[in-house]
């Protein structure tokens, strides 16, 4: 089973374990000041004082090492987070 299915799993059925399980999911978030995704892979990205969210990667561009989303500049997120499992049902 998937992390994300798993948080989702234990969010659904409610109680303690929701409470838990929320509280590990927003601990997911790795401050790029601490650890940088592989250059390339596409990560789940947010800015902690702008409040944007989105999908994107590190990208090298001759000498600028940036961050982009399909060719788009990302303006230096400050966190970042592994992508959920994709989905594998059509329900």
């Amino acid at each position: 089973m998937g992390i994300m299915k798993d948080f989702d799993i234990r969010i659904r059925n409610g109680g303690d374990d929701a409470v838990a399980a929320v509280n590990e999911l927003l601990q997911l978030w790795v401050p790029v000041s601490e650890r940088l995704p592989e250059m390339g892979a596409r990560v789940m990205v947010g800015h902690a004082v702008d409040g944007w969210v989105g999908i994107g990667e590190r990208v090298l561009t001759g000498a600028y090492l940036h961050w982009e989303d399909d060719g788009e500049d990302l303006h230096d997120p400050t966190h970042w987070m592994p992508l959920p499992d994709a989905p594998t049902d059509a329900k």
